[in-house]
């Protein structure tokens, strides 16, 4: 405590009272964690942010659970126990679904009422819990403690499959955290270790909109704007909140980012470079399909939700639709759509270059992410009067051509968007083939 000053001295005292009197204040034990790390205390901070971890897992909070666990690695790069018990938690259950998960001393004291605390109990290489440490706190001080806080409170009453009993307390497994929940504890604990969680400043950019970059990022707290340059303008593409992730595609393509993304304010956010992603294909390589899997899941989210195609349609819509595409892996030369038969697919590009090609092998066009291809045949109901065909590796969304009819009969303004394309389509081919035979 010889870092502190007086006045820190006292905001200490009250913090502790305070979050003994209310655990659930969990923006107490955030400042009472970050003020015995400021004052060398790093035991006790550890204890107090293992607290807060606790609180967040139980909420459902994974990413900010995560994102505080990496804090307390940098105080002990040799803690285990926290990343552990987040490992059982949301990592791939090799034990069996459901099987509940007790939280240690430590992480459980923001989440029990004071009359079930246990007794003073160290917690080896951790600290004293926090409710240990305010045992000489009069009572008297604690309701008025953080009147000057804004403050988040836990209900703790009302989260579910929460069990409190004998000082501890067990919670039941979450629904699939993405990316997370596919690695076995091992793969999770060691991905923890490893990835950056750092927070970027209001306005601060993340990535910038031309930048060849391979990290995967998670907003844990905060938000952040995705923006792209037009016409020397700024347009918005998407803001982006607590739990969301953005860069997914580079773990499948290396290429120019094609946005850039702006912390709106103080954000908080956990990177995933893919260099640490192959150190662990390495050492399980269920992991590639762990990632492959979660990468394509993401891009056909976004690729759906952000494409002209279905910028009409509701949100549920638009996710029910994106529910029937499938990925699609393909190659340079693969032909998806040929001229002169009716289209197998309604396809849209998530990753590589997709060119549209006459008969003669003229290339008419090159289709990017988001781009749309097969409209014109099967919206017609006739045969397609050119070709496309794969120009690099890349995936692509598929939509049979036998669900397209159902589809588009269910959802007006999917048939009036997809009209649309194919008409502009038609002319911008019918425009290139004059100007090509005039030369």
């Amino acid at each position: 405590m010889a870092f502190l000053n007086p006045t820190q001295l006292l905001r200490l005292t009250e913090l502790k009272a305070a979050v003994r009197a209310r655990p659930g204040e969990l923006s107490a034990w955030q400042e009472l964690g970050d003020l015995c790390r400021h004052g060398g205390m790093v035991h006790e901070a550890i204890g107090h942010y293992q607290a807060l971890v606790g609180a967040y897992a139980a909420q459902g909070a994974v990413y900010r659970a995560i994102g505080l666990c990496r804090e307390i690695l940098t105080l002990d790069p040799d803690h285990v126990e926290t990343r552990r018990v987040l490992g059982e938690l949301y990592a791939r259950d090799t034990e069996g679904a459901g099987t509940p998960v007790t939280l240690p001393i430590a992480m459980s004291s923001a989440l029990l009422p004071r009359s079930s605390r246990v007794p003073s109990v160290g917690v080896p290489g951790v600290g004293v819990a926090v409710a240990d440490a305010s045992d000489n706190i009069e009572d008297d001080n604690d309701d008025d403690a953080l009147d000057d806080i804004d403050i988040d409170i836990l209900d703790v009453d009302a989260i579910a499959g929460l069990t409190r009993t004998d000082g501890l307390v067990t919670l039941a497994r979450p629904e699939q955290v993405p990316l997370f929940s596919g690695l076995s504890a091992q793969v999770f604990s060691i991905l923890v270790a490893q990835l950056k969680a750092w927070e970027a400043a209001p306005g601060a950019t993340i990535i910038a909109e031309g930048e060849v970059s391979e990290s995967v990022f998670v907003v844990a707290r905060g938000a952040v704007r995705v923006q792209r340059e037009v016409n020397g303008a700024t347009v918005v593409v998407a803001e982006l909140g607590p739990h969301t992730f953005f860069g997914e595609i580079a773990l499948l393509v290396h290429r120019p980012r094609a946005a850039s993304v702006v912390a709106i304010e103080a954000t908080q956010l956990l990177e995933i470079p893919k260099r640490i992603i192959d150190e662990l294909i390495v050492l399980d390589p269920h992991v590639q399909d762990v990632i492959r899997h979660f990468a394509e899941d993401r891009l056909r989210h976004t690729t759906l939700l952000t494409s002209p195609l279905l910028s009409d349609l509701p949100e549920a819509t638009k996710n029910d639709i994106g529910d029937l595409f499938a990925v699609r892996a393909v190659e340079p030369g693969d032909v998806l759509v040929t001229a002169g038969a009716r289209a197998p697919l309604l396809g849209v590009v998530l990753s590589g270059v997709i060119d549209v090609v006459t008969n003669e092998g003229e290339r008419l066009s090159a289709l990017g992410v988001g781009d749309v291809f097969g409209e014109m045949s099967l919206v017609s109901h006739g045969v397609a009067e050119v070709s496309v065909v794969a120009r690099t590796t890349g995936r692509v969304l598929g939509l049979a051509a036998d669900d397209v009819d159902e589809v588009l009969f269910a959802q007006p303004a999917l048939r009036a968007r997809l009209a649309e394309v194919a008409e502009d389509r038609a002319a911008m081919n019918a425009r290139f083939l004059h100007e090509t035979r005039r030369v």
